[in-house]
């Protein structure tokens, strides 16, 4: 492929852009592991922000790799719950008339001499007991699912990763109301012998738990960097359209020409985050004097909240006007602010990425949506920037003079995004 342009040959995917791991909930699993190297740079370079990321990620991994705890919630704990294992606990009993169990003749000639009641029998029966160690585990280890925030997935999304996640919640929380699992105590740690007699077990519902609850206790509760790095050898997350990957690819183009320009400023520190609902910046980038933050999917009240508030949208401040009319906040696809230190305000650009014809009505359609953005957003921006917004297209754009494009609010990109990119970037920055 031509460097910087769009694809979706999967060996690009398969290298690539997997220098950038994203967590999207409507992405796939899929079977492909990584470059060692590539995936300990980007944990570490992930490690360094507030950590959250590393838990999360590894959550979606735990449920959605290659036989992870997903098909063990959804189809192993639903059908094991109704039998599961269980203990006879001896009970002592006294008995008039018609008898239950064993008879323990000592105790019966000892009661009736005492009692002086020929009729007295004491016998020695079973009661079947639940709160055994194998099920304490088990109800540990589905507690600590049942408790994760989910976001419901959409119609058709069952199988993705957030699709998946959700049903192994739900699942987990239906298996505990489950009155043998609801009645055992709770238990706050993993014992040996937990993990003993779950492992000798016959059953899957048990004999499985050893090593699912190692992996998660190691990557999800420990954070740990080697072994949330050997799961993610195993596979990545990956977008699941044409539209999705261009979006995603203009994201990775985006953190690239950002990364290539401030390297040459001074010595590069970058910490990700990971594409997500709720998710934090996915890149902060420093570099001399300069600052940058990369958002995917947020709006701007979101993202830069110091500097943009909810109540500042033109397009919501028209809506409040009249009952009968409702909108919420727009969300561009990329978001970036530029600090320069000394320097009061940062510079921010918006990015919309269009996997369309440039010439087909929906792309006209897209620019004049970009153009609405840059009203609707217009406290932002220093009314004198240029440009405050991109759009852009996998091909067919090229601009017909070399500077005069720059000088538009909004710009239009295709081709080699990367270079594109770079050359408004490098126009932003000179005028800080």
């Amino acid at each position: 492929m031509n460097q910087g342009h769009f694809t979706t040959d999967a060996e690009y995917w398969a290298t690539e852009v997997k220098s950038y791991i994203f967590a999207r909930m409507d992405a796939l699993w899929h079977e492909s592991g990584r470059n060692p190297a590539a995936v300990t740079r980007f944990l570490e370079a992930l490690a360094r922000g507030t950590g959250h990321d590393l838990g999360y990620l590894a959550t979606l991994y735990h449920i959605a790799r290659s036989d992870g705890a997903w098909e063990y919630l959804t189809t192993e704990v639903p059908r094991g719950v109704r039998t599961l294992a269980h203990a006879g606990h001896p009970i002592r009993q006294s008995n008039r008339g018609a008898l239950r169990g064993r008879i323990a003749w000592p105790q019966t000639v000892l009661a009736r001499s005492v009692r002086k009641d020929p009729s007295y029998f004491a016998t020695v029966g079973t009661t079947r007991t639940y709160d055994v160690p194998e099920n304490r585990f088990l109800k540990h280890y589905l507690t600590q699912i049942a408790e994760l925030e989910v976001q419901t997935p959409g119609p058709g999304r069952e199988e993705t990763v957030g699709g998946k996640l959700a049903a192994s919640v739900a699942a987990s929380r239906d298996a505990l109301k489950s009155s043998y699992l609801r009645e055992l105590p709770q238990t706050h740690e993993v014992s040996s012998l937990m993990l003993a007699r779950a492992g000798r077990h016959k059953r899957h519902l048990y004999g499985k738990l050893p090593e699912l609850w190692k992996e998660y206790e190691g990557t999800v509760l420990g954070e740990d960097l080697d072994a949330i790095r050997s799961v993610i050898s195993d596979g990545f997350l990956a977008p699941r359209t044409p539209d999705e990957l261009f979006e995603l690819f203009v994201l990775v183009q985006t953190l690239k020409s950002f990364e290539t320009l401030l390297a040459v400023v001074g010595p590069l520190q970058v910490t990700y985050g990971l594409v997500r609902a709720g998710g934090q910046a996915i890149a902060l980038m420093e570099a001399g004097d300069f600052s940058v933050e990369v958002w995917f999917d947020r709006s701007p009240d979101e993202a830069f909240s110091a500097f943009f508030k909810g109540a500042q949208y033109r397009y919501k401040e028209v809506l409040d006007c009249y009952e009968g009319l409702s909108g919420t906040a727009r969300r561009p696809d990329v978001l970036v602010s530029i600090v320069r230190k000394n320097v009061a305000k940062p510079i921010f650009v918006l990015i919309e990425a269009k996997y369309t014809s440039a010439t087909s009505e929906y792309g006209r359609e897209s620019l004049y949506k970009v153009f609405a953005y840059t009203k609707d957003f217009e406290d932002l921006w220093d009314s004198k920037q240029t440009p405050k917004a991109i759009l852009a297209f996998p091909s067919g754009v090229e601009p017909t003079d070399p500077e005069a494009w720059l000088r538009n609010d909004v710009v239009v990109i295709s081709g080699d995004i990367e270079k594109k990119l770079r050359r408004v970037v490098s126009f932003l920055i000179q005028t800080l």
